[in-house]
């Protein structure tokens, strides 16, 4: 549970650093400039983007092509967050709720009757 909350937390912190980064892609160019999630995981690890396409390609070429390869050409911030949401929503921590107090229907026991 708390893995899964940390890795959450990870891809959120992600999420703001690809946002900052087509922010910052964009103040450069004067216009609006889209950081693909390809752009972004490349400039982040390369090695780790080759490795990832291989083994798709040769274990599931049917989920690289056309799905990953459309994932990887939207907008990083945005699928970084929804990964995030989804993997903190999953693993959120429970809700404790006070413990109930039992109901005395039709007023107090006899014996503690007057």
């Amino acid at each position: 549970m708390v893995l899964g909350r940390i890795i959450g937390w990870l891809f959120l912190a992600l999420a703001l650093l690809a946002g900052s980064a087509e922010v910052a892609v964009s103040l450069r160019a004067g216009r609006f400039t889209s950081l693909p999630l390809e752009q972004f995981w490349r400039d982040l690890n390369s090695a780790s983007l080759d490795s990832a396409q291989s083994f798709a390609r040769g274990m599931y070429p049917w989920l690289w092509d056309p799905g990953l390869i459309t994932v990887l050409q939207m907008p990083a911030w945005p699928v970084l967050l929804g990964i995030a949401a989804v993997i903190l929503w999953l693993f959120r921590a429970p809700v404790h709720s006070a413990p109930s107090r039992p109901q005395v229907i039709g007023g107090a026991p006899r014996h503690m009757r007057g």
